[in-house]
Order: C-alpha cells, then structure tokens, then sequence
C-alpha cells in the first residue's frame, strides 16, 4: 500500500496480519497517528496483494503501564469510586487498588510473539504471484509503526520502532 503520506505492507500471521507502516520521509509515525482517523483508514483500504520486499530488524518490547488514572478519565469509575459489590465472587470485601496492563511483542526471524504468552507465526515464504501483482519495497531504517490486527484488520497492538537501525 503506498500513499504520499506512508508506504506500508503486511504479512499474513496465523489469525491475522503483521503491519508495517513507514512515513513519508518528511513525516514521522506520530504525525500518522495524530490523524484520529488514520488506524480506522487501514481497515478499510484495499490491501492488495503485492510482491513485498522488506528489511526489517528483530526487536523486542516489553511494557507496563498502570491504566486506572487513564480509566478515571474516560469515565469507566463504576469499579473505582464507590466501592463496587464484589460479593459474588469474594466472600470477603474488596475494592479496586490498581488496574495495570503489561504487553510485550518480539519479532525475529522465528516469527512475532505478543502479549508474552501468545505466539503468533510469520510464514517464512510466499506464495507465487501473478505476473501483473505490484512489487513494493518497504526498508524500514527509519522510524515505523508496527501493528498486529486480527482477521478483521482491528488493531489489537500497536507499536512505533523509533530506532530501527539500533544506533
């Protein structure tokens, strides 16, 4: 897929696909994201199938975030504020203390593993093409965001690689 804002390709995963988005050279994956609309425009633009020539480099990120502070702002207090009725499933009472989310995604040449106990594999090769089916090259040197959706083409991790080229 090539625009004048990002060139980007994906690889099939075992129930979804791996995403590469690279920006333009005068942008940077924020500015993408910037744009409210831009993960909802992947979804539904047409993904066609091209011969995909791609350099990219092994990486691994892990990351923990506590999302309590970020539920209380959205909105979501029911289980916060109040002290919420947890007696169905606990004989004793309770409240919530903390709401934290950690994620981890590696990619090397065996494959993507994601939210560290999920393993997601690349298929190694191709399949062959026809002959009027595009070639686009995507070399991520630069700053990329990488996603992982589902079947769908949801977005279910995404991620920016800021140093690619680990200098």
């Amino acid at each position: 897929l090539v625009t004048d804002r990002f060139t980007a390709g994906q690889l099939p995963l075992m129930n979804g696909y791996m995403r590469f988005i690279l920006p333009a050279e005068d942008m940077t994956p924020e500015d993408l994201l910037a744009d409210p609309l831009f993960l909802a425009s992947l979804q539904s633009r047409g993904w066609q199938r091209a011969d995909l020539v791609i350099e990219l480099p092994k990486f691994s990120y892990r990351t923990k975030m506590d999302i309590l502070k970020d539920m209380e702002e959205l909105g979501l207090t029911a289980m916060v504020q109040g002290s919420p009725d947890f007696s169905a499933m606990l004989d004793l009472d309770a409240e919530v203390s903390a709401i934290s989310q950690e994620t981890y995604i590696a990619l090397d040449e065996k494959g993507v593993e994601a939210a560290g106990y999920t393993e997601i594999m690349m298929r190694a090769t191709s399949a062959l093409l026809p002959d009027e089916i595009q070639t686009v090259e995507l070399i991520l040197n630069r700053p990329f965001l990488y996603l992982i959706t589902d079947e769908a083409g949801t977005p279910l991790f995404v991620g920016i690689l800021r140093n690619p080229t680990g200098e």
